[in-house]
């Protein structure tokens, strides 16, 4: 059972938290509660003008906050680079990640794919058995780059990472020379 919390919590929460606190608040259609979530994003100085009026799951990037049906099967991304100023644009399959514990088999597709994790637990779990020539870049809640795993899983068992990211790049690999800055959506 999840912990009823206090009203005054929300300043202490990030924005990942709240922005997940305001999907499950959608679900039990606690107003109440997504007023006042609203009212704190706006005291941080975050647009969260989408969720005026709008009662539909969200997520937080780079100070300001995307409903999720904004994204489409594919959408299109931009990959900024260190030292650079060239840019990557991409074109993705984007996917909330829900559950703290994922499989990157079942994601895996001919396009990149962008993972946001919509979930509160720190880090997430991820299998990546049999994953081969694929780089899983890892973003904060700013989308600054902040880590780089190279899947080369080509020994037999298993093969998993812990991330502390809040969204995740996974691109076939060739990319990675390039020093990664942020991630723009």
């Amino acid at each position: 059972m999840k912990k009823k919390f206090e009203l005054n919590e929300l300043s202490t929460m990030s924005a990942h938290q709240l922005a997940n606190l305001y999907n499950q608040s959608i679900e039990t259609e606690d107003k109440q509660t997504l007023h006042e979530i609203q009212k704190e994003f706006i005291q941080r100085g975050v647009d969260s003008s989408v969720l005026l009026n709008e009662n539909k799951s969200c997520f937080f990037h780079r100070n300001k906050i995307y409903l999720q049906e904004q994204f489409k099967e594919k959408s299109s991304i931009a990959l900024h680079f260190k030292q650079s100023t060239t840019k990557l644009d991409i074109k993705v399959k984007v996917v909330f990640v829900t559950e703290p514990i994922i499989s990157l088999k079942s994601f895996i597709d001919t396009d990149p794919i962008l993972l946001v994790f919509c979930h509160n637990h720190l880090q997430t779990h991820i299998d990546a058995t049999g994953i081969n020539l694929f780089v899983l870049g890892g973003f904060n809640d700013e989308g600054n780059f902040s880590s780089m795993s190279i899947l080369n899983s080509t020994e037999k068992g298993s093969f998993a990472l812990l991330s502390q990211a809040r969204i995740s790049l996974l691109m076939p690999a060739g990319s990675e020379k390039l020093k990664w800055d942020y991630l723009e959506i």
